[in-house]
């Protein structure tokens, strides 16, 4: 009798992280549905908030980009001491490109005052991300912190490519 035999080799392959564009069709602060599913989408079908796009885009892997409609995107959801997006500010952990409009304005405070948190916080070291086309104003950092407006965490790398920053406070680099 004779025995036979045999040899498997196995081959892995890695699949590169898909990238997704996420449209914003809603200026509401409302937060994802289900973060991680690859949808935008809060608990009101069909609509996709900036919020919710955030959300989705730091939970899934790869570079990912926002289109925002001209509008005013007011920052509603009460800051939460956190940086995972959950309220107040913009939590940004993901690598990530924001398209505004020229008339594209992300605010923390109505017309005339001044927000409670800042506007963006681009929370991850080795991150790249882009915003542009988009007015960015009434930020106000937490006490005793800068960057008013966006605030970039040592590491992360960050173009802002035609915005315009005005009426933020903090207590050092008052916009960013």
């Amino acid at each position: 009798s004779s025995v036979g035999r045999w040899s498997l080799t196995f081959i892995t392959t890695s699949v590169p992280p898909t990238a997704t564009t996420f449209a914003v069709n809603s200026t509401a602060d409302v937060q994802d549905s289900l973060p991680g599913n690859g949808v935008c989408q809060t608990t009101t079908p069909g609509e996709c908030t900036l919020r919710a796009a955030i959300t989705e885009a730091n939970a899934l892997p790869g570079d990912d980009t926002i289109n925002l409609s001209s509008g005013t995107f007011l920052i509603t959801l009460m800051p939460a001491g956190e940086d995972n997006n959950a309220g107040g500010d913009f939590d940004i952990r993901s690598n990530i490109t924001i398209n505004g409009t020229v008339s594209t304005v992300v605010q923390a405070a109505g017309t005339g005052g001044i927000g409670v948190d800042r506007i963006f916080h681009f929370v991850t070291p080795g991150i790249s991300a882009s915003v542009s086309r988009v007015n960015i104003r009434n930020g106000r950092a937490p006490s005793g912190t800068g960057g008013g407006g966006v605030l970039v965490e040592t590491g992360a790398a960050v173009l802002l490519d035609r915005v315009n920053v005005s009426s933020l406070q903090a207590a050092y680099g008052g916009a960013i």
